[in-house]
């Protein structure tokens, strides 16, 4: 089953994250027998995700929204600022139908907000992986 993916904050951590991303799922269609893989990624400033959207080789697909990304991808992967950042993306994903879906969170969050966005997806059926990044 091919999956297809998801990159929500493109800033000084997550461009570089959703960059090599994209150039392993492009290495892997290369050496494999499997289908053209999309990475969608979504940005509060679509000017950060231009530098992603522009190289051709890559098949990155710029969504209008965190919902629009959701509709799209089953495996969604974070990486925002703080506890802030991510309750106002994770409301938005919250919109969409998000059953059978995973959201890996890259983002510098605290316990309790991991813990409260577990309970939060677990009652929408989405899974969710606390991944943190601690890059500061």
């Amino acid at each position: 089953m091919s999956e297809t993916l998801g990159f929500i904050g493109l800033g000084a951590m997550g461009l570089g994250m959703a960059g090599n991303l994209a150039r392993e799922l492009k290495n892997q269609e290369a050496t494999a027998t499997l289908a053209r893989k999309e990475l969608y990624v979504y940005n509060r400033t679509t000017l950060k995700a231009q530098a992603l959207t522009s190289n051709q080789d890559l098949n990155i697909q710029l969504a209008a929204s965190p919902a629009e990304l959701a509709a799209a991808c089953s495996i969604i992967c974070l990486m925002l600022a703080d506890d802030v950042a991510c309750d106002s993306v994770l409301q938005q994903l919250q919109q969409c139908n998000l059953r059978g879906k995973v959201i890996i969170n890259h983002s510098t969050i605290t316990s309790e907000f991991a813990m409260a966005a577990v309970a939060k997806l677990r009652d929408a059926g989405c899974a969710y992986l606390a991944a943190p990044v601690w890059g500061r």
